[in-house]
Order: C-alpha cells, then sequence, then structure tokens
C-alpha cells in the first residue's frame, strides 16, 4: 500500500496572486468584475467629475481603467497623495 503523496502538493500550490503580476502602478487591489455595482459607480463618476478624488482613488487602486486613462488618472493620484489637490485653496 503505497502512499500516493506525489500528487497532493499539487493541490496546495494554486496561486491565487497570479493577478499581483499584471498590477498596474498604485493598484493595491484586484480588479472587480465589470458588473461591479461599486466600481459602476465610481467609474460613472470619473466620467462626470474627472477630477473627483474619490473616484480617482477607486479606479486607480482598482485597477479599473485601460492603461492610457489609467496613466492620466495615476498622475492625478499622486498629487492628491502629496496634498497638492485640496479641497478648498482659501488664503486666509
Amino acid at each position: 500500500m503505497a502512499k500516493l503523496s506525489t500528487d497532493k502538493h499539487h493541490h496546495h500550490h494554486h496561486h491565487h496572486h497570479k493577478d499581483r503580476s499584471s498590477f498596474k502602478d498604485g493598484q493595491k487591489h484586484t480588479t472587480p468584475p465589470v458588473s461591479d455595482p461599486t466600481r459602476v459607480f465610481y467609474e460613472s463618476l470619473l466620467e462626470e467629475k474627472p477630477d473627483s478624488p474619490i473616484a480617482i482613488r477607486y479606479c486607480v487602486e482598482h485597477g479599473t481603467l485601460s492603461a492610457e486613462l489609467h496613466g492620466e488618472m495615476l498622475k492625478k493620484y499622486f498629487q492628491l497623495r502629496k496634498g497638492a489637490i485640496l479641497p478648498s485653496k482659501r488664503q486666509a
């Protein structure tokens, strides 16, 4: 009665991080499906308000945009992170 242990190893090494290698710059989360309601909300918000900080952050961090658009939004994203874009720039 030989143990068939050779096969067991293959089942534990499924790579759930296969998406990670295709992550875009600035992306932190796996990209949700196109039908995801949250994704739909933020993508339409971004279309209406291209400077919306919450939409930019969501779309960049979830990698939902095309490569070209992602590059554009990434610049805005980093400006937001640096605090360059503030909700109100009042000079007292």
